[in-house]
C-alpha cells in the first residue's frame, strides 16, 4: 500500500506546485489586461488632445510632442499585447499540465483505492475463516 500511497502523494505535491504557478500566471494576465486597458485609456485620451490642438492651430511643437505621446502609448500597447498573448500561452501549457498531473494522481489513487479494498477483503476472509474455524471448535465440542 505504502507505495501507491507514495504515487498519490508526490502527484498532489505536483498538482499544487502547478496549480500555484497557474495562479500566479493568471494574476499577472489580470494585471497586464488591466495595464492595457489603462494604457489604451490614456492613447485615447492623447489622440482625442491631438485632435484638439490640431483643430486650435497651436504650436507645431505641441502637436509633435502628442504624436510622439501617441507612437510610445501604441508602442506600449503592443509590448502588453505581447506580454498578454505569452502570458495567455504559458498559461493553456500549465492548464495542460494540471491535467495531466490531475489524471496521473487520480490513477494512482484508484489503485491504492483498490489495494486498500483488497487488504480489507483479505481481513474479511481471515476474520471468517477465524469465526468458522471456532464454530467448527464449538460444534465439535458439543458432539
Amino acid at each position: 500500500m505504502a507505495n501507491w500511497q507514495v504515487m498519490v502523494q508526490r502527484e498532489q505535491v505536483a498538482r499544487d506546485r502547478e496549480g500555484k504557478k497557474l495562479g500566479q500566471l493568471l494574476s499577472r494576465h489580470a494585471e497586464y489586461t488591466e495595464l492595457r486597458l489603462k494604457t489604451r485609456s490614456i492613447l485615447t485620451q492623447y489622440e482625442e488632445q491631438l485632435e484638439s490642438v490640431q483643430d486650435q492651430s497651436r504650436s507645431l511643437k505641441d502637436t509633435q510632442l502628442y504624436r510622439v505621446s501617441i507612437a510610445q502609448m501604441r508602442t506600449a500597447l503592443q509590448q502588453i499585447d505581447g506580454q498578454i498573448y505569452q502570458l495567455a500561452m504559458q498559461i493553456s501549457q500549465a492548464r495542460a499540465k494540471l491535467g495531466l498531473i490531475e489524471r496521473e494522481r487520480q490513477k494512482y489513487q484508484l489503485l491504492l483505492d483498490q489495494q486498500v479494498d483488497q487488504a480489507r477483503a483479505e481481513v474479511l476472509r481471515d476474520e471468517a475463516r477465524v469465526l468458522d474455524e471456532y464454530s467448527i471448535q464449538r460444534f465439535n465440542q458439543r458432539n
